[in-house]
Order: C-alpha cells, then sequence, then structure tokens
C-alpha cells in the first residue's frame, strides 16, 4: 500500500534524536534554534511591523549540543568571559532553571538599567496556573548574540506549556509572547526543557 512508506516516514525520529550532535548539519542546527519544540519567531502581533524575535530554550540538551555545535563551526573564540560564566552557571544549576535566550537586535540597550529593569519585572514564565519572575539573566555578549532570562524549573507532573511573556528591549514593540509545548520537547525519549 502506499500508506506504509508515508508512515514510516512520519514515524522517523527527528534528526536531534536519530544523529549525534556532531554529525548535524548547520542547516540542521539553525531550524533547531529556530522552529523546532524548543525554538520560534515571535512577532509583535499580526499587524504590527516590529521584527520577530528568536527565542529558545536554553536550557533544553538539544539546544545546548547545537549551540555548541554552531560555535565550533563559526570557530567562536573560547576566551569570553560572559560565555564560560553563562555555561558554568548551567553546569552549577542543571535541572534547577529554564532558560529563554532572546536574540537581541540592538545589545547596547541591555547597558540601560531602566531596560533592564523592565526586562526583568515585566518577563514571566507560566505554567498552568502558576507565575515565576526572572531570576536573574544573563546579557549579550562578544561572542553570543542572545540575552538569557533564568526563571526556575518548576515544572510539575499533568503541566502542559510554558508561557512566556516577555518584556524584549530594543525591539521597537518590545511585549512578547512565546508558547512552548512540554510534550513536544522530549529529546532521547526524555523530557528536555
Amino acid at each position: 500500500s502506499l500508506f506504509l512508506p508515508a508512515l514510516l516516514i512520519a514515524a522517523a525520529a527527528p534528526f536531534w534524536d536519530s544523529k549525534p550532535p556532531a554529525d548535524w548539519s548547520i542547516d540542521e542546527v539553525q531550524i533547531l534554534l529556530t522552529n523546532s519544540p524548543w525554538a520560534q519567531l515571535v512577532d509583535a502581533g499580526k499587524t504590527n511591523p516590529a521584527p520577530s524575535v528568536q527565542v529558545y530554550v536554553a536550557s533544553a540538551p538539544p539546544m545546548l549540543a547545537a549551540e555548541d555545535r554552531l560555535r565550533a563551526a563559526k570557530k567562536l573564540k573560547t576566551d569570553d568571559p560572559s560565555w564560560q560564566e553563562y555555561r558554568d552557571y548551567l553546569v552549577d544549576n542543571t535541572g534547577k532553571s529554564i532558560v529563554l535566550a532572546i536574540r537581541t537586535l540592538k545589545p547596547d540597550v541591555f547597558l540601560d538599567n531602566s531596560e533592564m529593569k523592565h526586562m526583568e519585572n515585566e518577563s514571566y514564565l507560566r505554567i498552568g496556573k502558576r507565575k515565576y519572575r526572572v531570576t536573574g539573566h544573563f546579557p549579550p555578549s562578544s561572542t553570543d548574540p542572545f540575552a538569557r532570562l533564568v526563571f526556575p524549573h518548576e515544572v510539575q507532573p499533568g503541566d502542559r506549556n510554558l508561557i512566556f511573556d516577555l518584556y524584549v528591549p530594543g525591539v521597537g514593540s518590545p511585549y512578547r509572547r512565546a508558547e512552548f509545548t512540554l510534550k513536544e520537547m522530549v529529546y532521547h525519549g526524555q523530557p528536555a526543557y
């Protein structure tokens, strides 16, 4: 029957589960970082001309692997202390934090204390009826154009979505929402966020 090959293709594991990260192409890495269960482009509304913003759940293991793969391909220098501080934080806080990476269009805005206060006070993670504030952030660095917001890792059995209500400085209309479906955020058979 013609349906069997289509079913086999549909049942095939995504590349992030079927290949080791060292074998991911740069195009595959870009897909993972922009349009996957962990990543999306968020706009400011259908009629708003402000640019879309790339966001992804950076604390998820496949995203860590994608970042490492991309940095190796771009031969980014490893002596970026801000990047190293961020990665050390993740190692020290595995399973304790959910980190959302937000592509910055104007990195200098992260030097503006009032904008940082807005971001910290007006960005939330919603899980079910629970609401969590930012517990910290890492600004963009010389080798990393992403700001990284840190939220508590408070996912419980029965939770369905991670909804991030964000204030993103430097993108025109700063209020954005990103929603991720927990049951889709699976890497090698394990929940990954």
